[in-house]
């Protein structure tokens, strides 16, 4: 028994002693290393921000990345949004108050984070719209009980997109009723906000008790509307003629519809659409015989065009007054709108008329010349006035006013003159008329816009008070005069009655029905009693006009 006690314990003394070898045997610089830490897998990955939301604030911002590689050191990570012009450098990150960042807890492999609306940016500044920003993410990790953070780097930057900055204001409709069918028809809008990230604009015509939302815009087929390319800031789109509704329908004269716009856009790799609000309704118009149209607009810069005449070969002279003193010519425009200069005046031609037998008289200062059609041009008459707007009767004896003057002259066909009235109301006289049944003058003041009956007698009758009358004709019974200032144009019966015909009043130059389309400075008049139509110049922006009236 004791012989094999001993052998036991010596066996343990033995094992005892080994170890202690083996543990004295090894020196510090012998013990094994911690592996080194790799800070690059402790960095979140795919860094990308989204910036689209209801509101402008901090909750239209999405943050999405891919968790760490090394994510089971993480503890959590602390979204941040920096100001992109200073970069976010990781002792700033560090020190950051918690209310300047988001914390997130590690708990899976990709993230989506919708920010808080009150998150402000690292500076303690509300996110706001017009800013760029750019988005971090710090994880902060546990390494042998000791905690580490490590930054990303910088998302791509981006700014505060709110789905209203990317949609359309409500767009305004106009119909110049050219030919009855959707191509009448002009939609204006502005591009919104942030139109860089809209690629297209989708145009939708809806009948007036329907409506639509941003999926069944999406599904409808591109026959039922127009898309037009974002490249500008506003629009003035002409929808096409076999455009048709969104029930699939003709869109048709007299039914009334409205108009709604798809912003077709992508933020990111996020592709999407916003619906405008609906126009105002509109009633799609008919064709529209009664209109103005343009016959010429191409002249020169100093160009100033007066007075209008048709001549006995079917072509329109126009006296072209010019600016300052700039007006030498007088040019011939045929109905196709090609112009010639026909003749060479010496100084600022105003009034002219053209005779039976074809001969054109024009006035030239103090001067009336006679415009033969050989081409001979010879003085007719002289006197000591400015000559103005001219008339002639049927026993072709021309009649004239003065701007400056208060006559009324009459000159015969062998250029005798004589003074048939005068009156203190004739000064600023230009236009004037001759009505053959009645044997009446009429007077159009350009000062003071008001229409004087002159009898061959000499009695002066004020008639209309109207506004600025450039030029005044006479046609079936009627005086038509060119509302200079007003844009306009008046239709007045011989005892005074008057009503604007043409013209919105707005300074600019459209053609269409009458009372929609509009001129620059109207001036010289002329009727084609047989058809109906009064032919025009305008002053403002030189251009030459029909205008197609009803038949009475």
């Amino acid at each position: 028994m004791k012989t094999h006690l001993m052998i036991k314990v010596n066996s343990l003394f033995l094992l005892f002693a080994l170890i202690g070898l083996t543990i004295s045997g090894c020196s510090d610089d012998e013990k094994v290393p911690d592996p080194e830490i790799d800070e690059s897998q402790l960095v979140v990955r795919n860094l990308s921000v989204i910036s689209l939301g209801d509101q402008p604030d901090a909750s239209a911002v999405t943050v999405v990345f891919d968790a760490a590689e090394d994510s089971i050191q993480v503890l959590f990570y602390q979204i941040m949004i920096q100001a992109a012009e200073t970069p976010l450098d990781l002792e700033k990150a560090e020190l950051l108050q918690e209310d300047r960042f988001l914390k997130v807890q590690q708990d899976q492999s990709n993230y989506e984070i919708i920010l808080p609306a009150s998150l402000p940016d690292t500076d303690g500044n509300t996110i706001e719209v017009g800013r760029n920003y750019q988005a971090y993410v710090l994880s902060i990790s546990e390494i042998d009980r000791e905690v580490k953070a490590t930054l990303s780097t910088a998302s791509n930057v981006f700014q505060l997109i709110t789905y209203q900055s990317l949609t359309v204001e409500a767009p305004s409709v106009s119909d110049i009723a050219d030919l009855g069918t959707p191509a009448d028809i002009t939609v204006s809008f502005n591009a919104p906000i942030n139109s860089s990230y809209i690629s297209s604009f989708r145009l939708f015509i809806l009948k007036q008790a329907n409506n639509i939302d941003v999926t069944t815009a999406l599904s409808t087929p591109a026959t039922q509307y127009l898309e037009v390319t974002n490249s500008q800031s506003s629009y003035n789109s002409k929808l096409p003629g076999e455009l048709l509704d969104t029930d699939g329908d003709d869109i048709v004269a007299g039914s009334s519809y409205k108009l709604a716009i798809l912003s077709m856009y992508q933020v990111g790799d996020t592709e999407g659409a916003a619906l405008s609000p609906f126009s105002g309704p509109f009633v799609k118009q008919a064709f529209d015989p009664y209109r103005v149209t343009t016959i010429l607009s191409s002249f020169g810069s100093n160009d100033g065009l007066d007075a209008i005449k048709i001549g006995i070969d079917g072509n329109f002279y126009v006296s072209n007054f010019g600016r300052g003193s700039a007006g030498r010519q007088l040019f011939q425009i045929t109905p196709e709108g090609i112009k010639t200069d026909f003749a060479t005046v010496t100084n600022t031609p105003l009034g002219l008329v053209t005779a039976p037998n074809g001969d054109i008289f024009i006035t030239n200062e103090n001067r009336i010349d006679r415009m033969e059609t050989n081409g001979t041009v010879t003085p007719f008459v002289e006197e000591e006035i400015n000559f103005g707007g001219l008339v002639m009767d049927e026993n072709q004896n021309i009649y004239c006013g003065n701007y400056r003057h208060q006559y009324i002259l009459r000159i015969n066909v062998e250029g005798l003159v004589d003074t048939i009235a005068s009156h203190d109301d004739l000064v600023g006289t230009v236009g004037i008329a001759y009505h053959e049944p009645s044997a009446s003058l009429f007077t159009g003041n350009f000062d003071s816009g008001k229409i004087h009956q002159v009898s061959l007698d000499g009695t002066v009758t004020e008639i209309a008070d109207l506004t600025g009358i450039g030029y005044l004709t006479e046609m079936n019974g009627y005086l038509y005069a060119t509302l200079f200032t007003e844009h306009k144009i008046a239709k007045v019966s011989l005892t005074g009655e008057d009503e604007i015909i043409a013209g919105t009043g707005k300074n600019s130059q459209k053609d269409g029905p009458l009372l929609l389309a509009s001129f620059d400075k109207p001036n010289g008049i002329i009727g084609d009693a047989a058809t109906n139509t009064l032919y025009m110049t305008e002053w403002g922006k030189p251009r030459v006009t029909k205008i197609t009236l009803p038949l009475e």
